[in-house]
């Protein structure tokens, strides 16, 4: 087995894999479609096709030929598909959130995604990730709109093949999908600048390697056959834009996909440090493609189609680390316990016995007196409710009231004597203000950060109290 296997293996970098033979795919969308395949088993990768397949007739659109290509190959369960799309077609966006963790912030963007995207949910495909900063947490948006992905995704279920799908990434978090595959040939963090030409328009693609995960991307419009001074200036002028340490990755940027190294001296072809994409690329297949492919046995940071499932080394958390060496500690400092312990173990596990049939025994009765004391919960929860309460409708009637004209509640959830509304409306603050007015609701309190939408329109949550017949007198 290859070095890079026995290297993800001891750093907890693998994703689970299959003992059999594994193909994987990887198709790039561009004004032409590429596309290679690999066979893999146990992190072996060879490929299926000594040279490049027969491109399909250049003249036609891009859905044509891949419609083409595809119909030429017969679905199988044991192959992998990554669709690979120009960086150019996806929109990104950068949302900060205060005082919440990287998962909340997540959380808080999959939910207010309509108002952070100029298209609605239902028209985009999208994916996000959160990453911790001092003062709270950004969240990375990346969408694109379903228009432009439905065609390719109808294609692949006319010929068979969408249940291979598993990923739809762009030019650049395929790459560093593919760097990640081998992580004892590359020392991250790092940047990469790619050469990308599209349409007779030449861009310059720098990608954000972050240590455990890709952290962005920059296009850099130049001219088709730009200088090393010319990339240079872009690279510092954009290093000039980040915040440290990514400019100075950038500015001396270490890897490059597609320039050569008089262009951009100092920076290392991709395909030297990865063997895969070396043989592929000497074989003539396109490396974006070869990206898409490695991206498979990888993991991924956004993907528009598909799960993404983190390394096991992303989903061991520091508590579980410092818990399981606590715990081996205390055992390697009390083994020689062990040996008194087994003399016990045949009295315990008497007594164990009668516990058991102790149990046994009393269990319908437990069971009794646990209805019962649910019964009486239930009981006094209702005269409680009954006796203290102002009466339901009189607390909807005084809220409706109370609630500015411009202002709608979304949604209203009531659970003893709390209230939760969400609502949307011109003004969060005086819409609180308002509701603060009424005499049979109190301890009115937001909940969740206030979010605002490109009309101005403010939405946040509440949560108050329900006034006692007791608290209202007085």
């Amino acid at each position: 087995m290859p070095l890079e296997f026995w290297f993800n293996l001891l750093t907890f970098n693998l994703i689970p894999f299959r003992m059999t033979t594994m193909e994987l795919m990887g198709i790039y969308i561009t004004d032409e479609i590429h596309t290679v395949r690999f066979a893999s088993r146990f992190g072996n990768l060879s490929l299926l096709d000594n040279t490049q397949s027969p491109a399909p007739q250049t003249d036609k659109p891009p859905r044509d030929q891949l419609r083409e290509l595809l119909s030429g190959i017969k679905p199988s369960r044991m192959r992998s598909i990554c669709l690979v799309i120009p960086r150019r077609w996806v929109f990104l966006r950068e949302i900060h959130f205060a005082n919440l963790s990287p998962q909340e912030a997540e959380s808080a963007l999959r939910l207010g995604v309509d108002a952070h995207s100029h298209l609605s949910r239902d028209e985009i495909y999208f994916d996000c990730f959160a990453r911790e900063q001092k003062d709270g947490s950004e969240a990375v948006l990346l969408y694109i709109p379903r228009t432009a992905i439905d065609p390719y995704i109808e294609i692949l279920k006319e010929t068979s093949h969408l249940k291979s799908l598993k990923y739809i990434l762009t030019q650049d978090i395929a790459l560093d999908a593919a760097i990640r595959s081998y992580p004892a040939n590359i020392t991250l963090p790092a940047a990469s600048v790619s050469s990308v030409t599209e349409k007779d328009k030449h861009h310059l693609l720098v990608t954000l390697h972050g240590k455990d995960g890709w952290e962005g991307s920059h296009l850099l419009n130049m001219e088709p056959v730009p200088s090393n001074g010319q990339i240079a200036s872009a690279l510092k002028q954009l290093a000039e834009r980040l915040e440290t340490p990514w400019r100075d990755f950038v500015e001396a940027a270490e890897l490059s996909m597609g320039l050569t190294p008089e262009t951009l001296p100092g920076a290392a072809p991709v395909s030297q440090r990865i063997p895969a994409i070396k043989d592929a690329v000497e074989h003539g297949f396109n490396p974006f493609a070869v990206c898409g492919a490695l991206a498979l046995r990888s993991y991924v940071q956004m993907s528009l189609y598909g799960k993404r499932k983190k390394p096991i080394r992303l989903r061991i958390q520091t508590f579980y680390l410092i818990t399981g060496g606590t715990t081996i500690a205390c055992l390697l400092a009390t083994a020689f316990l062990g040996i008194s312990y087994l003399k016990e173990a045949q009295k315990l596990d008497d007594i164990q016995k009668n516990i058991t049939a102790l149990d046994k025994r009393a269990a319908p009765l437990r069971e009794v007196a646990k209805k019962a004391e649910n019964l009486e919960r239930s009981v006094k929860i209702l005269r409680d409710f009954i006796e203290e309460r102002p009466p339901m409708e009189a607390v909807l009637s005084e809220l409706a009231t109370l609630t500015p004209d411009d202002s709608w509640i979304k949604n209203l959830d009531i659970s003893g004597d709390k209230i939760r509304i969400t609502a949307e409306g011109k003004s969060a603050l005086d819409t609180m203000a308002a509701w603060r007015t009424g005499r049979n609701f109190t301890n009115i309190q937001q909940v969740s950060p206030v979010t605002k939408d490109a009309n101005g329109v403010e939405f946040f949550t509440v949560e108050m109290t329900i006034t006692s017949k007791k608290e209202g007198n007085k």
